[in-house]
């Protein structure tokens, strides 16, 4: 999401650092905060939950000061997750500050603070412990969010290297009754918010008496930990008066003895009924539905629910050029969604209807490729979606394995249906080169082309609320998608050879290499295992040519696995049908039927889902320890469930993700533009922060780890919901879910992929293998990410987690907090294991710079990928600070390699387009052209100043030899111009200097109106003129021998550069009014307003 909210606290000197510093509301007070850290930076920080960007102060004289993050290089509002940037979303790290004071005031040494939250995410801070050197004593503050089920398992590991532990309760959180009955009191912590500083107060809660509160400046240490006076009263009183607490041990009920007789819904309450004026009977729950909006409006209350969708941006009168064929038209009135209703939905089809490579090569349509991208992406997940449901509607997969392979078979197999024999096929429109190889009966993207056309049309048909007619389109389909499967060559298409061949070896690795021009890519892989059998695959894509090579590999290493499979798939629809399952009794379930009636009523579903949130809520260990039970309910785990419902996810987040995108941008960046399938993490988050989270059906052994399940009830909660809501449930997400949908349609989530995203540019290649120990109710996974490069290779190992996934984005995140953290100025603090892999990854980046594509180029920019960030923000203390920690780390660069860095740094900054509002002189000649074509009164000298423009930004798009292409253009432009006048021309060329005679005229009257301009843009440029003679030439520059040299050459080099789209837009402006054609000028001049800010 964009930041474009208020932030009021921040940290200082680094991302990481704990120091945090709070923006004052008085206009006053902040600037003379401002005042206070002149030399000090401010950052976004990390344990803020921050993205770790660098800050400003915002101090105006309307809007409350505040901090905020300085813009990306397009000037747009950066990307950040943080979640808390009010007043006290640094209270943790005040809290800390103070106490760490206190300690120093007290003569005790403080030692390491640990700070436990959610941070990653954009979360706050939960727990923060702050030990004594040496293990004299440890305080633990408990802040809002904690979870205090296990204070006592916590202290008794604090105790074991410590002789005392002080507990401390955030605002907002009451202490444990067991920790009160046990001490006496409790202590709390309070800032005082109407005081100057917000100064922090701590309280001494009693037994029967009120908190009492004093300055935390005035609490003391002593033997046994933090003392106030109250406290030490109430320690006197209660060692005097303590006797032990104890719990009598509960009844557990015999599972097999309570359903001795089959188990019964339980039997709902007739529900209350209203009579209306009209004389008809409704229930309570039939009233309150129609009004609920309405009296949370009239009441003041804040919906629990999500409203509706929203609408994406409009793409412009550029679109309505574009055909939308009468066969689209007609197949989506046939299903139900007529796009002619709406202005809006019939631009966005017509755009849907185009290829990336069309919009490539037609400037008009302001539009950027990634959205059909975007459009892609969504469509898949609904279709997926759909058909899966169609599936479940008729059949029970034993696993959620087989479900995910009868999944993947069916998607296939309607993908291509859709693409090869729908009336929606066959409509794309392409550019002219992409036309001309779809003639060639050898070109193997045909079908490929038809089916991405289909999933754009479906993705915008589903971005404009017509989710229910791509349901009618698969049901229409599903038949004759099924039996696609089970028929000649379907089956063995249908088959996930890659994850069937990981579970045979998970040790095996795909090595991926592509070739060829960017419209016609072909990606051939190898797969090999630790035996050293090898297979490989060539396909369009690097998925696609996985599933190749692993296909081939099975069946020439493994042909019975491969015959099973296919065998499988052929039989995929020969389950039992759906059977439906029983509730469970209430009275020896209580708290698994306190989890039901959340869930129930969080989605708003009646009693008919019981018998499936039961299922949702039971785990597989607990169905082996209690199978008669579960037979006899005709339950089963929730794996199945689980599987429908992370479809049911990724569906719903791609529609919001797309949604917001769309609303804000046409033109999102790569990172916007990203559509990832949500983490793990997101849903066992959701699950533990929900009051589900203690009604799982565990196993003796898994209720020992419970959070590993969480995931797995979340999204099987979401299935039934799903199947129970339908569709109604893309608009009413539960309120207390909203946040995690935020992340999960978050990419920066993904820390695997950013890394690869930050890395492989450079020639970093990324491999992976897995290890696995303990028992199966208790197994851990780690994970070893081998990066290689041809500077060498270097191995990272994940600390154990309790999923393959977990540990593969774990380690890929420690490593790529590395990435982030040594892209600033700040000192690194590496240690030893570290320093090796910053090593290896720093030196890779610097000796191939020169191999990163310019695709690649911004996304770098806004990572700071060697430094570019300060070099983009003409930071040069800070790029030289950053430049030197580099150099001690990995030695100088020579001569050659600086130059390459130089240039890298020159493409990254005309990537980034800095320095375009500067160049006053070429922005006043284009603004003057601008008005003037406006009118359509360009004088004779105004479409000379139009040439002397397009030569001028034509120099400036040159990264490599910008200078001598200034030189060029100004000479061709003094030779053209005495030639039109008739004289004699003279030609003399020295080295990189030119001399041209003109004997017959005033040489100087040549030069208006470019070379005031070029010279303006080119202050290396040299032109003296004599009466019959110019010079032509260009000051040498200066050769880069070093990291700084690089980047401050490059930095002054790049107020010469112009980015293509701009020039691009001048010479569409100049073709338009050639040709006289007002409405190409009217388009033309549109763009280029765009493109200057007008």
């Amino acid at each position: 999401m964009r930041d474009t909210r208020r932030v009021q606290t921040a940290v200082l000197k680094s991302a990481g650092s704990d120091d945090p510093v709070l923006m004052p509301m008085e206009r006053w007070d902040a600037l003379a905060l401002r005042a206070a850290l002149a030399h000090q930076s401010v950052w976004c920080g990390r344990l803020l939950g921050g993205c770790g960007r660098q800050l400003t102060t915002r101090i105006g004289r309307q809007r409350v000061p505040h901090f905020a993050h300085f813009p990306d290089v397009d000037g747009a509002s950066p990307l950040c997750h943080r979640l808390h940037t009010d007043g006290s979303s640094a209270d943790h790290l005040f809290i800390n500050r103070d106490v760490r004071d206190l300690l120093h005031r007290h003569g005790r040494r403080p030692g390491t603070t640990r700070f436990d939250g959610e941070f990653d995410t954009g979360g706050g801070c939960q727990w923060v412990t702050i030990d004594l050197a040496d293990g004299r004593g440890v305080v633990v503050v408990a802040l809002r969010g904690a979870d205090l089920s296990d204070w006592e398992e916590r202290e008794d590991r604090l105790r074991s290297a410590a002789p005392w532990v002080s507990w401390v309760f955030g605002p907002g959180l009451r202490a444990p009754q067991r920790l009160l009955q046990r001490d006496g009191f409790a202590m709390h912590l309070m800032f005082d918010d109407r005081a100057q500083g917000r100064p922090l107060q701590l309280g001494t809660q009693l037994l029967g008496a009120p908190t009492e509160w004093i300055d935390f400046h005035d609490a003391r240490l002593d033997d046994d930990g933090l003392l106030t006076p109250a406290s030490a009263d109430a320690r006197c009183t209660h060692r005097d008066t303590l006797t032990p607490v104890t719990t009598p041990p509960s009844a557990v009920a015999d599972p097999e003895s309570q359903l001795s007789n089959p188990p019964q819904p339980p039997q709902p309450s007739e529900p209350r009924t209203a009579v209306l004026s009209n004389g008809i009977e409704m229930s309570l729950p039939e009233l309150r539905a129609p009004f609920q909006q309405h009296l949370d409006t009239e009441l003041g209350v804040q919906s629990r629910r999500i409203g509706g969708g929203v609408r994406p941006l409009d793409p412009g009168p550029s679109v309505d050029r574009i055909p939308l064929p009468a066969d689209v038209i007609a197949v989506l009135r046939d299903l139900g969604w007529n796009p002619l209703t709406d202005p809006l939905h019939t631009r966005w089809l017509k755009l849907a209807g185009t290829h990336s490579s069309y919009l490539y090569e037609t400037h008009a349509i302001d539009t950027d490729p990634r959205v059909l991208d975007m459009l892609q992406e969504l469509g898949k997940r609904w279709l997926g979606l759909a058909v899966l449901d169609c599936f479940t509607r008729e059949y029970q997969a034993t696993s959620a394995g087989e479900q995910s392979q009868v999944l993947a078979s069916l998607r296939f197999a309607l993908f291509n249906l859709l693409g090869t024999r729908s009336k929606l096929a066959g409509h794309l429109l392409l550019s002219h080169g992409e036309a001309q190889l779809r003639q060639d009966p050898a070109y193997r993207a045909k079908s490929r082309i038809d089916i991405d056309g289909v999933l754009q049309i479906c993705g915008a048909v589903a971005l404009l609320g017509g989710v229910d007619a791509l349901y009618e389109l698969t049901r229409r389909w599903y038949g004759e998608t099924k039996d696609s499967l089970t028929e000649g060559t379907g089956a063995a298409d249908s088959v996930d050879w890659k994850t069937a061949l990981r579970k045979l070896d998970a040790a095996v690795v795909f090595d991926t290499t592509s070739s060829g021009p960017d419209h016609d890519r072909t990606f051939t892989t190898t797969v090999t295992d630790r035996q050293g059998r090898v297979g490989g695959g060539k396909a369009r894509s690097k998925k696609l040519a996985e599933r190749v090579a692993a296909d081939s590999f099975m069946r020439m290493h493994a042909p019975r696995d491969a015959a099973r499979l296919i065998a499988s798939a052929r039989t995929s629809y020969r389950y039992e049908p759906q059977v439906r399952p029983q509730v469970l009794p209430r009275e020896p379930y209580p708290a698994q039927w306190r989890a039901i009636d959340t869930a129930r009523d969080m989605f708003g579903l009646t009693s008919a889902a019981d018998p499936s949130l039961t299922q949702a809520l039971i785990h597989t260990s607990w169905v082996h320890e209690n199978k008669a039970v579960a037979n006899r309910a005709s339950q089963r785990d929730n794996t199945v469930l689980a599987h429908h419902g992370s479809v049911v996810v990724d569906a719903l987040a791609a529609q919001r993700r797309v949604e917001q995108v769309l609303a804000s941008t046409l033109t999102p960046t790569a990172d916007e533009a990203r559509i990832m399938v949500p983490a793990e993490q997101v849903w066992r988050d959701a699950f533990a922060a929900s009051p589900m989270v203690t009604g799982l059906f565990l196993g003796k052994g898994e209720a020992q780890h419970p959070a590993r399940s969480y995931a797995n009830a979340m999204q099987a909660v979401l299935a039934v919901a799903w199947r129970f809501r339908g569709r109604e449930l893309l608009r009413a997400i539960p309120v207390e879910l909203s946040d995690h949908f935020n992340r999960a349609s978050d990419g920066s989530t993904d820390h695997y992929t950013r890394l690869a995203e930050s890395c492989r540019p450079f020639g970093v290649e990324f491999a992976e293998t897995y290890k696995a120990a303990g028992p199966d109710h208790d197994k851990v996974f780690t994970c070893t990410l081998e990066m290689t490069s041809p500077e060498g290779r270097v191995s990272v190992v994940s600390e154990p987690v309790q999923s393959r996934s977990l540990s593969k984005q774990e380690v890929a995140g420690r490593v790529l907090d590395l990435v982030e953290s040594t892209s600033g100025c700040d000192d690194w603090q590496l240690d030893a294991d570290d320093l090796s892999v910053v090593e290896f990854l720093l030196r890779t980046q610097l000796t191939h710079a020169n191999r990163v594509k310019q695709s690649h180029l911004s996304r770098l920019v806004s990572r700071g990928a060697l430094g570019t960030t300060y070099l983009a923000t003409e930071d040069v203390s800070a790029f030289a600070a950053w430049a030197e920690q580099v150099e001690e780390l990995v030695g100088g660069v020579d001569g050659d390699r600086a130059e390459e860095l130089r240039r890298y740094y020159a493409r990254c900054l005309v990537e980034s387009g800095r320095g375009v509002e500067s160049r006053k002189p070429l922005r006043a000649a284009v603004d003057h052209l601008r008005r003037e074509a406006r009118g359509l009164g360009l004088s004779d000298a105004d479409r000379r100043l139009f040439d002397a423009v397009h030569r001028v930004m034509r120099a400036s798009l040159e990264c490599d030899a910008r200078e001598r292409a200034a030189v060029a253009e100004t000479v061709r432009w003094v030779v053209v111009t005495a030639d039109r006048h008739g004289g004699r021309i003279g030609l003399r060329q020295d080295c990189d200097t030119f001399t041209i005679t003109v004997p017959d005229m005033d040489a100087r009257t040549v030069l208006d109106p470019l070379v005031p301009l070029m010279r303006a843009q080119f202050p290396t440029l040299t032109v003296d003129a004599s009466e019959d003679a110019i010079t032509v030439g260009c000051e040498p520059v200066p050769a880069a021998k070093s990291i700084l040299q690089a980047g401050a050459l490059a930095l002054a080099d790049s107020a010469t550069a112009v980015r293509r789209v701009l020039y691009d837009a001048v010479r569409a402006l100049h073709d338009a009014v050639v040709s006289g054609d007002r409405v190409s000028i009217e388009t033309a001049l549109d763009d280029l307003d765009r493109l200057l800010g007008a």
